[in-house]
């Protein structure tokens, strides 16, 4: 393995989703990049992957906190890669920045906010609302294609977007706001969550598989592919990483930790996971890649953090190897999907 460092993959280039140091949330703005990179084992190059089928295509990101950070990390790698080939590509816009977003103002880079479909998957019209329910997206386009990745809250604590992510993503395709040649990746959501019912919603999706339900509707259908993202791992003072004593509360007051055990219900996901494969839905693993990288949490790194005074082992760096890693695996995972997807754009 060998150490990689930041300008190899980015050189002068700043990713506009990136957020300032000031009062950010994720990005450790001293904290030292870091990123291996094991001899024969690259991810393609996202402007290669796009540009083999042409068009535009979305793809979606669904489930929790983690997933928008992949999201963002996927954004940045496609735009990364399109300007390293191009000298205008850029983030399309329309709807209104979401609270927080980095404001891209220059002549090549705006940034896309809410979508107009957001009504058709989430009320945001009831009592207590949350912001961070709102699905929103960014578009990477150039002449040759173009792409567009939205985030769709799910699985998450808050009333209005509690809805399993599995079932959300069932909800973007049967009310066609995923279309031919478009991709999902959904998610089980955090490891501090009930692990029972963790294993329990990878056993229904299983068992909907086999019985040829929603799911395996959706999956026969070859011009729309669906992904499931192995959940992450967090990296709090108890043996398995989540909230000590069952706590579900954002902070837990320690710092982060290696993992000291793996625990039996996380033995038997992994089983479900590859039960998953065998019934024809792509799984991306990124349990293992992670759970070595426990202090490229935010631990009490950020501004955010630092104003709750306690420490956040869930989230990771931005920048961050982790993020790149996550990137690496959606880009192999969508390289194999695209080339079995009948699409618009394939002649």
């Amino acid at each position: 393995m060998a150490a990689v460092e930041p300008r190899e993959l980015f050189g002068d280039w700043t990713c506009p989703l990136w957020e300032k140091p000031i009062n950010a949330r994720f990005n450790c703005a001293e904290f030292p990049f870091r990123i291996w990179k094991a001899p024969f084992c690259t991810a393609p190059d996202a402007h290669d992957v796009f540009a083999a089928h042409g068009g535009h295509r979305t793809i979606f990101f669904v489930g929790d906190s983690l997933m928008n950070q992949m999201q963002v990390a996927v954004a940045c790698r496609v735009l990364r890669d399109a300007h390293r080939r191009h000298s205008t590509p850029h983030l399309a816009s329309h709807g209104q920045l979401m609270p927080g977003h980095p404001e891209c103002n220059s002549s090549a880079v705006s940034c896309l906010g809410v979508p107009r479909w957001e009504g058709l998957v989430i009320r945001s019209d009831l009592p207590n609302y949350r912001a961070a329910c709102r699905p929103y997206c960014s578009t990477v386009s150039i002449f040759q294609w173009s792409v567009t990745l939205c985030f769709v809250a799910a699985g998450t604590d808050y009333p209005q977007c509690s809805q399993p992510a599995d079932d959300m993503a069932l909800t973007l395709y049967e009310r066609r706001l995923v279309r031919r040649g478009d991709v999902v990746v959904f998610n089980e959501g955090l490891w501090h969550n009930n692990k029972t019912r963790t294993n329990e919603n990878l056993r229904s999706i299983l068992d909907d598989l086999k019985k040829g339900h929603a799911i395996r509707t959706a999956l026969a259908d070859r011009g729309v592919g669906l992904v499931w993202r192995e959940v992450s791992p967090q990296h709090f003072a108890s043996p398995d990483g989540s909230f000590p004593n069952g706590q579900l509360a954002w902070y837990a007051g320690q710092r982060c930790a290696p993992l000291e055990s793996v625990s039996l219900h996380e033995a038997r996901r992994s089983a479900l996971l590859s039960s998953l494969e065998s019934e024809g839905l792509p799984v991306i693993r990124i349990w293992n890649l992670t759970r070595s990288q426990w202090d490229v949490h935010l631990e009490r790194r950020t501004k955010h953090v630092q104003k709750k005074g306690a420490a956040d082992c869930t989230h990771f760096c931005e920048p961050s190897g982790v993020m790149e890693a996550w990137a690496d695996g959606a880009l192999l995972a969508y390289e194999r999907i695209l080339n079995t997807l009948v699409s618009p754009w394939r002649r």
